[in-house]
């Protein structure tokens, strides 16, 4: 029994270390999701206080003060599927939450920190996906841009 237990330390230290590896990415990939969500959120803090006075004198007729108030909801799911879902990868989840809520931020700036912000979470957690998302949010905004100047001529 002696000369098990070097061997037996030896799998406990191992298990220990690459589970913390795993809870640090786990934290990593949520701080990279709080510091996306925050864009749209300061952007949706600046247009409910610019309204602040009209709401519930005025309808919102095109829906923005809805939108601004939705990206403060965390909806909590308590389903339980009755199949197994493919795993979806941290910087997929950015995307997603980016395209359910970017459409608030509506400035230039706020865009170009959300890309930056997305690049930056793809190359840290390089290992969990090939970042095929952040291109096509990329090809997305270029498209965005064109469009607008051509709607400037």
């Amino acid at each position: 029994s002696g000369a098990a237990l070097p061997g037996l330390l030896r799998d406990v230290v191992a298990w220990l270390l690459v589970n913390g590896i795993r809870s640090e990415r786990i934290q990593q990939a949520a701080l990279w999701e709080q510091c996306l969500l925050n864009l749209p959120r300061t952007a949706a803090l600046h247009t409910l206080l610019a309204q602040a006075p009209r709401v519930g004198m005025e309808r919102d007729s095109d829906g923005r003060l809805g939108l601004c108030l939705e990206v403060w909801r965390e909806r909590l799911d308590h389903d339980i599927p009755t199949t197994i879902t493919p795993r979806v990868s941290a910087v997929e989840r950015l995307v997603q939450l980016w395209r359910s809520h970017g459409g608030i931020v509506n400035t230039e700036e706020g865009k170009a920190k959300a890309l930056a912000v997305l690049q930056r979470a793809r190359t840290e957690l390089q290992s969990d996906t090939g970042g095929v998302g952040v291109r096509e949010l990329e090809t997305e905004q270029q498209q965005e841009q064109e469009q607008e100047q051509e709607q400037e001529q």
